[in-house]
């Protein structure tokens, strides 16, 4: 409404906070997580939201992170207890994978670096992990561990000017390090170099598009730093790229991101109900 007066509401968590939201252009669809630890998804009609898929229980303790990747048709999130983060269909809500952070450490945040399959989080003892998401063309997901990348040890200057030193992780998990608290993934196109335009097409050439941009990576700290680092060189060592839209969900005709379906987090589909979710180590 023009006239900034309320369209709609909905009780999505109550009585309990909502802590994490995002809304997706591609699907109309609304993802949200609260402290009563359910993860819910709505469609958007007309300003209404109206509840497509929930799952109860989705961790054992309220969520810490969350992020979405339209691109890849994923949920991830973690919670402030476990030590470890759940990948989530988006289509079922059904969970493909545990992957448990090293020593325990909390995820503290989490992102997907979409349309680049790979899932980063940072963690409480300083460490930014990364895996890769590869989607095979039946559908299926593998997940295994890329790298890892550290806070530097020295050269954090705290309020008072003086060098914050990172001390090592405690083997409990806990630490007295500095902690990664939010991740961001960026997008960098270089004015000066050309584009490659298709006149049959009249739009640019994906390849040349994504070949031309840069990625940069970067985290905050609870010492109040920015790190940042170029994500782009890091993924070609090790030769990740966005997958062919023909591997990707939405762009797949089986693709139903409407479809309604509730759920417990150990609930799984009939020929997996006999299977617990794979655990990927860091």
């Amino acid at each position: 409404s023009v006239t900034g007066a309320v369209m709609a509401t909905c009780a999505a968590h109550c009585p309990d906070e909502v802590s994490r939201l995002t809304f997706c252009e591609l699907t109309k669809c609304v993802v949200s997580c609260g402290n009563d630890r359910r993860l819910l998804i709505w469609m958007d009609i007309k300003g209404e939201l109206d509840l497509l898929r929930a799952v109860a229980s989705a961790h054992e303790s309220n969520f810490a992170c969350f992020c979405y990747s339209p691109s890849l048709s994923l949920i991830a999130s973690g919670d402030d207890c476990e030590g470890a983060l759940a990948v989530w269909d988006f289509q079922t809500l059904q969970r493909h994978a545990i992957l448990s952070m090293p020593n325990g450490a909390l995820a503290t945040d989490c992102r997907i670096a979409d349309p680049h399959p790979v899932l980063i989080a940072g963690d409480a003892t300083g460490r930014v992990l990364v895996w890769h998401l590869e989607i095979k063309s039946a559908g299926s997901l593998i997940i295994s561990p890329l790298f890892s990348l550290s806070l530097p040890t020295a050269g954090l200057l705290d309020s008072s000017g003086a060098v914050r030193v990172t001390p090592s992780a405690k083997s409990d998990g806990k630490s007295s390090s500095t902690a990664v608290t939010a991740l961001a993934v960026c997008f960098f196109a270089p004015r000066s170099t050309r584009s490659s335009f298709d006149r049959q097409t009249r739009e640019e050439s994906s390849q040349n598009k994504e070949a031309r941009r840069s990625v940069m990576l970067f985290a905050g700290t609870d010492s109040g730093h920015l790190v940042s680092w170029n994500l782009r060189n890091l993924l070609s060592t090790h030769s990740i790229r966005p997958p062919q839209k023909d591997h990707c969900p939405p762009w797949l005709s089986t693709f139903k991101p409407h479809r309604k379906v509730i759920r417990t987090a150990s609930t799984r589909s009939c020929e997996e109900s006999a299977k617990k979710p794979p655990v990927v180590s860091a």
